[in-house]
C-alpha cells in the first residue's frame, strides 16, 4: 500500500469524523458547546502515517517486543516466520491485513 492510498483513507476517516462531530453537537448531549469543540478539535487533524520521531520509535520500539506483535513486525520488516510452526502458518495469511511504512505496522 503506498502513500496515496494511506491519504485515500485518511481522507475517509476525516469525513467520518467531521460526521461524528456533527451528530455529537447536534443529538443535545450533555457537553457544553466549548467542552465538545475542545473533543473535536484533536479528532482527525494529523494523518497517523505523520507522527513526531519520538513518537514513531516509541511504536517501533512496543511493536518489535510485544509479545503477540513481535512475529507479525519481524515477517512484515525482514520476512523471517517464527519457529512456532502454528504461528509461522498464520502469520504470511494474516500479514494481508497489515501495512509496514516507515518501520511501523499499521492494521489495514
Amino acid at each position: 500500500m503506498n502513500v496515496g492510498a494511506l491519504e485515500e483513507i485518511h481522507t475517509k476517516i476525516y469525513q467520518n469524523n467531521d460526521l461524528e462531530k456533527q451528530d455529537s453537537t447536534q443529538s443535545g448531549d450533555d457537553d457544553d458547546d466549548d467542552t465538545v469543540r475542545s473533543k473535536a478539535d484533536g479528532m482527525g487533524k494529523t494523518p497517523i502515517y505523520q507522527m513526531n520521531e519520538q513518537n514513531r520509535q516509541d511504536i517501533i520500539k512496543l511493536q518489535k517486543h510485544c509479545p503477540g506483535f513481535k512475529h507479525m513486525y519481524r515477517f512484515l520488516k525482514d520476512g523471517i516466520l517464527p519457529e512456532d510452526p502454528d504461528k509461522a502458518k498464520s502469520i504470511p495469511y494474516e500479514s494481508n491485513t497489515y501495512v509496514l511504512l516507515n518501520d511501523v505496522v499499521y492494521h489495514i
